[in-house]
């Protein structure tokens, strides 16, 4: 285990392509594959040269980043947050400028993340952050991971998003229209909703407004 929330399980032989991956109790997804396992149980899986066994446990919120080659060679943008949906689970994202001691004076920026899930909704909702510092402008992508099938809604804080599905027209208003979406005029055309079946993953596009926001599919 990495942590609490990580089951990474490295090919340990030479030319070894599968391994086996004994899961600790409780639901699991493979990071790769978006399948759902719940052990305990002794899993046979793939481990190509190009990927490390992952398996993420349900419930846990991974913000994560664009590659950099050192920690403040751009801002964070876009933030992505992967939920991996469980009945209830909480988390806190901490960020500060990266470079200097103001966060000893309260110029930092702390968010509480909750997520929920149930048989017709789930939720992630973003707090107002505690501190001083806001990071730059940017977007927000949230992943739902382990959706069964295509969402009847998506909406944030209440304003519905358009589905950008392939070969769909775009339903509900402009983003920007409405409260919590953070973008606005011409930045709204490029957010909304997306699913894909293979992989069963909601990605949602929006402004981060540094404020509450309540994301959630039914």
């Amino acid at each position: 285990l990495f942590g609490d929330a990580f089951l990474v399980a490295p090919v340990l032989w030479p030319g070894s392509r599968t391994r086996d991956v004994r899961l600790p109790e409780g639901d699991w997804y493979d990071y790769w594959t978006g399948e759902q396992h719940s052990g305990p149980k002794v899993l046979r899986v793939d481990a190509p040269m190009d990927r490390i066994p992952l398996f993420v446990r349900a419930g846990a919120i991974v913000p994560t980043q664009q590659d950099m080659q050192f920690s403040d060679q751009a801002p964070v943008d876009p933030l992505t947050i992967d939920v991996f949906s469980s009945a209830s689970s909480a988390s806190r994202l901490y960020e500060d400028d990266g470079v200097s001691l103001d966060y000893q004076h309260g110029e930092y920026c702390l968010r509480a993340l909750s997520q929920k899930s149930d048989t017709t909704l789930n939720e992630l909702v973003l707090s107002t952050p505690e501190g001083g510092y806001r990071p730059p402008k940017r977007r927000l992508i949230v992943r739902f991971q382990g959706m069964k099938r295509v969402p009847s809604s998506v909406s944030i804080n209440g304003t519905q998003m358009p589905s950008m599905q392939p070969g769909e027209s775009r339903r509900g208003p402009r983003v920007g229209t409405g409260p919590g979406s953070g973008l606005s005029g011409g930045e709204s055309r490029g957010a909304g909703w997306i699913y894909n079946a293979e992989k069963r993953v909601v990605t949602i596009q929006c402004g981060d407004t540094f404020g509450e926001q309540r994301i959630s599919v039914r």
